[in-house]
């Protein structure tokens, strides 16, 4: 084989990524994202959009409890880029939960953190993201390349209450 052969050789097809988890019901539109999956498709975001409710639920720990593993720890950059952005641009309220990367956390520590979001302020805004992550400057560094300015609320175990603030 020669050096000029290597760009006619015909590329290796990739198994189809896998579906987003979608559901739109009652008026409310629920996605759960996670790394190495398919980008929403055109009619997806639409019907996404014409919901009166949006709720997006993105777990981002290393040691979280995803449907597959990921080979490697979770960067933003294993999610389906697209989809990832409009998410993010449409977003009324962003909240954060910041987990030790070093430990596994248990179920109801995760719903313990999760609870702190569940103010009426939340409850009443239209597109929320819920993000589990060991890595929060990286998410506060994308949602500010991403959107100007979104509400931004941070729960720790670290941090004795939610810290508002803008990304």
């Amino acid at each position: 084989m020669q050096p000029a052969d290597i760009h006619t050789l015909s590329q290796v097809p990739h198994a189809p990524l896998p579906a987003i988890a979608l559901s739109i019901a009652e008026g409310i539109a629920t996605i759960t994202l996670e790394p190495h999956v398919r980008e929403l498709t055109a009619s997806e975001k639409k019907a996404v959009l014409a919901a009166n409710r949006i709720r997006v639920f993105i777990d981002g720990r290393v040691a979280g409890n995803l449907s597959r593993k990921p080979p490697a720890p979770i960067k933003l950059s294993d999610y389906p880029a697209d989809t990832l952005r409009f998410c993010f641009q449409h977003a009324t309220l962003v909240c954060v939960g910041v987990v030790d990367c070093r430990k596994e956390q248990s179920a109801d520590d995760v719903e313990s953190l999760l609870r702190r979001f569940d103010g009426k302020d939340v409850e009443d805004s239209r597109f929320v993201i819920r993000m589990l992550t060991d890595a929060p400057y990286d998410v506060g560094d994308y949602i500010s390349r991403h959107r100007p300015y979104v509400p931004f609320r941070i729960a720790s175990p670290h941090y004795t209450e939610t810290v508002e603030g803008d990304a």
